[in-house]
């Protein structure tokens, strides 16, 4: 990638635990180089358009687009299933918007499962498919980004066209948990930073009791909590 003046980062925001790609590109300008960067969307599931004008200003003024896209991390995992598999909130006409501006799009999508992401990649032009990384991940996908490092991850899985085309294999018994109503969560209700009950969790015995009556019976409660 050839070395740009400024990059305009159409970014999704999250609370800054850790190091994020946009610590590390910062600090490769030079003092007349800069990164806009523009907050487009609060979270993934964010349908406001409000501040799609700010973002397409400051395209406009850029050398290079950079749009980190995705979904929240308790939209994927173990029970964590979705009824459609594009890019949720208002993310998809942000990039449809964004690739108007006359400037290259890449785009980054930092997701736990392969999304139905075709008109994306048909409005960029490169897409880094990200995952969801470790503490390191900023700073190794700028290393990516900037092409210090070059992508060399194996696909084992394969990316659908949409929702419609799954399962994709057709000799496997299809399986699994089928949603009923008290399963079933809108996305939209679902808390923003929420933590998914599946990660950084532990199960103590905590509270016993001691019944003698016809005989001596031991019983605990579990008590399942979220380590912060």
């Amino acid at each position: 990638m050839h070395p740009v003046n400024s990059l305009a980062h159409g970014a999704l925001t999250a609370v800054e635990r850790t190091p994020s790609p946009l610590c590390k590109p910062s600090g490769r300008f030079s003092e007349r180089k800069k990164v806009n960067y523009i907050s487009g969307l609060k979270y993934s599931r964010d349908k406001n358009k409000s501040q799609f004008n700010a973002v397409m200003a400051a395209a406009v003024k850029s050398d290079a687009i950079l749009f980190f896209a995705g979904e929240e991390r308790v939209l994927s995992g173990e029970a964590h299933s979705r009824g459609e598999i594009d890019l949720p909130g208002a993310q998809r006409e942000l990039i449809s918007e964004l690739s108007k501006a006359g400037k290259p799009l890449i785009v980054v999508v930092m997701a736990g499962r392969p999304l139905a992401i075709g008109d994306e990649m048909n409005d960029a032009d490169a897409v880094l498919y990200a995952w969801h990384g470790g503490s390191m991940a900023g700073p190794a996908l700028a290393d990516l980004i900037f092409g210090k490092e070059s992508p060399s991850g194996k696909l084992p899985v394969t990316f659908v066209k949409g929702s419609g085309q799954i399962p994709f294999y057709y000799y496997h018994k299809n399986t699994g948990r089928p949603a009923f109503p008290r399963s079933w969560i809108p996305i939209d209700s679902i808390p923003i930073d929420y933590i998914q009950a599946s990660e950084g969790c532990k199960y103590v015995a905590y509270g016993l009791w001691v019944h003698t009556a016809a005989a001596l019976r031991v019983r605990s409660q579990l008590y399942h909590f979220q380590l912060q």
